[in-house]
């Protein structure tokens, strides 16, 4: 993913607000287990999102696996219906959210 330079990185708070406008519940007590979206920042990589399923806690990979690519899904369409880059890391299973869609934009012209 290249970076954007000419945007400024993304807000966490404005990510957070933006999750939670949609209903998530976002760095909630630590053992909610309705509310295990996490949020932190990486410079190299973005704001990351990640969470943990109540599936992965009882040992169910696989109720983890769908409710994970549930969550992924719509994570990923909250974020970028919001006007953010947002791509999946395969290796970890976050998402990675960087500048808004327009200054990406911007940049190519």
């Amino acid at each position: 993913m290249m970076p954007c330079l000419a945007a400024p990185s993304p807000s966490i708070d404005a990510i957070r607000l933006e999750l939670t406008r949609a209903g998530y519940l976002v760095d909630a007590a630590a053992g909610a287990i309705e509310s295990d979206v996490r949020l932190h920042d990486d410079p190299a990589r973005g704001v990351v999102v990640s969470w943990q399923t109540a599936a992965l806690r009882t040992r169910n990979p696989a109720a983890h696996r769908l409710v994970r690519e549930a969550v992924h899904l719509a994570l990923l369409t909250v974020l970028t219906g919001a006007g953010y880059s947002a791509v999946s890391d395969r290796d970890t299973g976050e998402i990675l959210v960087t500048c808004p869609q327009e200054a990406l934009a911007g940049q190519a012209a």
